[in-house]
C-alpha cells in the first residue's frame, strides 16, 4: 500500500488526506467502482474528484455495493445534519430537503 496525497495533507479536524494504491490500483476508486464507498471531496484535494465521481455513479447505475438495496435513505453528509433522536430503536430521521 502506498498513499499519495493531494494539496493539503489534513482536513481541518486534524485527519489524514490521501489517495490510497495497492500497486497499480487506486483503493478508493476500485472501493467506489464496487459501491462500497461514497465520494467525498475535501477541497483543495479534488485530483481525482472526477474519476471517483463517475466510479460513484456507475456503481450506482449498476445497482452495486450499497447501491443494490437502493443506496442510502440520505447521503452521510445530509444524514450528519440531522438531530439525533433520543428514543432507542427509533428510525433514523429523515433527510433535510435538499433546498436547505
Amino acid at each position: 500500500m502506498r498513499l499519495e496525497r493531494d494539496v493539503a495533507p489534513r482536513d481541518r479536524y486534524g485527519r489524514e488526506l490521501a489517495h490510497v494504491w495497492g500497486g497499480a490500483r487506486r483503493v478508493n476508486e476500485a472501493l467506489a467502482l464496487e459501491g462500497w464507498a461514497v465520494l467525498c471531496t475535501v477541497p483543495p484535494n479534488v485530483k481525482y474528484a472526477e474519476r471517483l465521481e463517475r466510479a460513484q455513479k456507475q456503481a450506482r447505475a449498476a445497482g452495486a455495493g450499497w447501491w443494490e438495496s437502493g443506496g442510502f435513505a440520505c447521503a452521510p453528509s445530509a444524514y450528519r445534519r440531522v438531530p439525533l433522536t433520543k428514543e432507542p430503536g427509533a428510525p433514523p430521521p429523515a433527510a433535510p430537503a435538499a433546498d436547505q
